[in-house]
């Protein structure tokens, strides 16, 4: 339920964009190839979460997995603390 809307899609792509960016940072003379694995990489994944363990990914996709995820969490968090004091206020 939560992973659906014009805020998960957004995060996605934004996720996706930096993933590349940083691919091709770090592999320069291999762009074109770099991309259409790139894609190929993150559709598998987001079609089957276990794929990561099976594909060759380096230390950056790691962390911009672990920092996207930390990133949705505290969203969520600071939505939920928002709502729940904007409610507490409706109620006084």
């Amino acid at each position: 339920m939560i992973k659906r809307g014009t805020p998960y899609a957004v995060g996605w792509t934004l996720t996706f964009v930096l993933g590349i960016a940083l691919h091709a940072w770090f592999a320069k003379e291999k762009i074109l190839n770099m991309f259409s694995e790139a894609i190929w990489d993150n559709l598998i994944e987001e079609l089957n979460p276990f794929a990561i363990f099976s594909t060759s990914h380096t230390w950056y996709i790691w962390l911009l997995s672990g920092l996207s995820s930390i990133t949705f969490i505290s969203v969520i968090k600071y939505s939920i603390s928002r709502y729940l004091k904007h409610k507490k206020e409706k109620t006084l």
